[in-house]
């Protein structure tokens, strides 16, 4: 049975994938709860004189703290000319830019960005994995499986000549070309790690696939990228379990 880490995306892929992941009931894959839908932008409800905020998108969605507190309100997070990343959060029926917070990675444990504010029918959590395996960024959680889980680095892709991200990735269907990682309990494997925009996801996933696996899979027997994750998650899950077995 599949854990529900309650992980769900703003990313869509459309019909024949999220019905692969509903009829499994694999509740944290990247289509559940969006299909075609796009998630709404807001604006800031009031003016801004901080430079750093000029073009970044802002979403709905929580930040969830360490301490299990939660904030709800309008989120920015981004990065602008160095490794440091801002996270701003306009409290829900806040509207003057003092109201503003911004806050730190350490504070926090995840943040979510749901489609909307009213209908919440989707949403996707970014965490920091800073403290667990030293990996900066917020990272996106494609799919997880009890213990082991997939992430990408799709959020920060930046335009450093506009302080803000590229806004392709709101609506991109695709799994980031840059980095894709296997997450286990104490440590991560590289899927991949970089090549950017010239990456065929779906051969790197393939590669990695018959490797780490010792299969001989042709390019015919997976039909989307999403039944690659799952056959990944299922593949390590089965190794837990042997090597739980043979202790």
């Amino acid at each position: 049975m599949i854990k529900i880490l309650s992980i769900t995306i703003l990313f869509l892929l459309y019909v024949n994938n999220t019905a692969v992941c509903q009829s499994i009931k694999y509740e944290s894959c990247y289509t559940k709860g969006i299909n075609s839908q796009t998630i709404t932008h807001y604006n800031w409800p009031c003016q801004t004189h901080r430079k750093y905020l000029s073009g970044v998108p802002v979403e709905y969605g929580d930040i969830h703290f360490v301490n299990e507190d939660k904030m709800e309100g309008l989120i920015s997070f981004f990065k602008a000319y160095s490794k440091f990343i801002h996270i701003i959060i306009l409290p829900e029926g806040k509207k003057s830019e003092s109201n503003m917070i911004e806050l730190y990675g350490k504070e926090i444990k995840y943040i979510r960005i749901y489609n909307d504010s009213i209908s919440k029918t989707g949403f996707i959590d970014f965490l920091d994995l800073y403290n667990k395996y030293k990996l900066r960024n917020y990272w996106r959680l494609l799919c997880t499986k009890n213990a082991i889980s997939i992430f990408d680095d799709y959020k920060f892709k930046l335009n450093y000549s506009t302080y803000s991200l590229e806004h392709n990735w709101i609506t991109t269907t695709s799994i980031s070309k840059n980095k894709l990682i296997l997450c286990s309990e104490n440590n991560y494997t590289k899927i991949y790690w970089g090549g950017g925009m010239f990456r065929n996801v779906k051969n790197s996933l393939r590669r990695f696939i018959n490797k780490r696996y010792n299969q001989h899979c042709k390019k015919e027997m997976f039909k989307s990228e999403t039944d690659m994750l799952i056959y990944i998650l299922n593949k390590e899950n089965e190794r837990l379990n042997n090597n739980s077995n043979n202790q």
